[in-house]
């Protein structure tokens, strides 16, 4: 492939490559050092055991509304519907939430 010089280095060229990708590590380190991670010890735990029934995603909306395991644990049927609405839980979710409930009983 041709490429005129006036238009600077060639972008496939090795070292362009791995020094913007080294930049790009040392960015993103940055970045990294720079965010407090806010989330307690309970959050990752909460996360993962939503993540094991690939409920993940509501990890935070729940804890944002004030539910945690124990909590979750305690709900009647008609609490778990409306912890659904309060979410915004998908329908295609619904019955896993149901399900993921029964088992944590």
């Amino acid at each position: 492939f041709w490429h005129h010089l006036s238009l600077g280095p060639v972008p496939w060229d090795e070292g362009e490559e791995f020094r913007h990708e080294a930049s790009l590590n040392e960015d993103l380190g940055q970045v990294a050092a720079e965010t407090p991670d806010t989330r307690s010890p309970q959050s990752g735990r909460f996360g993962a055991l939503l993540s094991n029934w690939g409920l993940g995603a509501y990890a935070g909306l729940l804890e944002r509304n004030g539910y945690d395991p124990e909590s979750m644990r305690a709900l009647s049927d008609l609490e778990v519907g409306e912890m659904l609405s309060v979410v915004g839980c998908k329908p295609e979710h619904a019955l896993t939430f149901h399900k993921a409930l029964d088992s944590w009983r």
